[in-house]
C-alpha cells in the first residue's frame, strides 16, 4: 500500500511539473510574440459602463470589484468624489467615473466599486455595471493634445471592440494616469508603479 501511495505521489508530482513547464512555455511565447501579432490579439480589459457609455480598463490595473457600498462624504471635495470607505484596514477614496468623464454624477443607484491596483492613496471608481472581461482590439486612437480640457476628452485614449463580439458597441479605453491626474498629489507615484 505504501509503494502504491509513493507511485501515485510521484505521478502527481510529474504531472504538476509538466503543467508548470507548459505554463512557462506559454508565457514565454506571449512575451516573445511580435507587437503586431500581440495587437491583433487584443488587450485584456475590464469592460464596464458609466453614465450610459461603455469603457475599458486594463485588467492589470484592477485589484478587485466590489458591490457599491456607502461612503463617508468628504467636505469640500470635488464633485466626482463620493467619499471614502474602509477596505482591509485602509481608507479608499471613491470617485464616480461618470462624473469624472462627463462632469455629471451618475443617476443610477448602486453599481460597483472598481478598486484600482498600484495607486496611492487607494482609489476606487464607482461604475453603473461591470460587463465582464475580454480581449479588446483598438480600432481608433484619439489624438489628445497636452493640457486637454479634462474629462473624457483627456482620459479616453482610444476606442476598441471586443474580439469575442465585434458587433458590441465600441468601448472608450481609459488611460488611468490621465483620468486620475486631478485627484492625485503631485508627489504620488505613477499609476501601476
Amino acid at each position: 500500500m505504501v509503494d502504491r501511495s509513493k507511485q501515485l505521489a510521484r505521478r502527481m508530482e510529474a504531472m504538476a511539473q509538466a503543467r508548470r513547464e507548459r505554463m512557462l512555455d506559454r508565457r514565454t511565447q506571449d512575451i516573445a510574440r511580435p507587437p503586431a501579432q500581440a495587437a491583433a490579439m487584443g488587450e485584456a480589459m475590464l469592460v464596464l459602463s458609466a453614465g450610459g457609455a461603455s469603457y475599458g480598463l486594463p485588467v492589470a490595473s484592477v485589484a478587485e470589484v466590489l458591490p457599491h457600498k456607502p461612503c463617508v462624504p468628504v467636505v469640500g471635495a470635488a464633485l466626482a468624489m463620493l467619499g471614502v470607505f474602509s477596505r482591509g484596514g485602509r481608507m479608499v477614496s471613491a470617485l464616480d467615473l461618470a462624473a469624472i468623464l462627463s462632469g455629471r454624477m451618475s443617476a443610477a443607484d448602486g453599481g460597483y466599486l472598481v478598486v484600482l491596483r498600484g495607486v496611492e492613496p487607494p482609489i476606487a471608481l464607482r461604475v453603473d455595471a461591470v460587463t465582464g472581461t475580454g480581449d479588446v482590439r483598438r480600432v481608433a486612437s484619439v489624438d489628445i493634445a497636452d493640457g486637454a480640457a479634462g474629462g473624457e476628452r483627456d482620459a479616453v485614449v482610444a476606442y476598441g471592440s471586443l474580439l469575442s463580439d465585434p458587433t458590441a458597441p465600441l468601448a472608450g479605453l481609459i488611460d488611468l494616469g490621465r483620468l486620475l491626474r486631478p485627484f492625485l498629489l503631485p508627489t504620488s507615484p505613477s499609476i501601476g508603479a
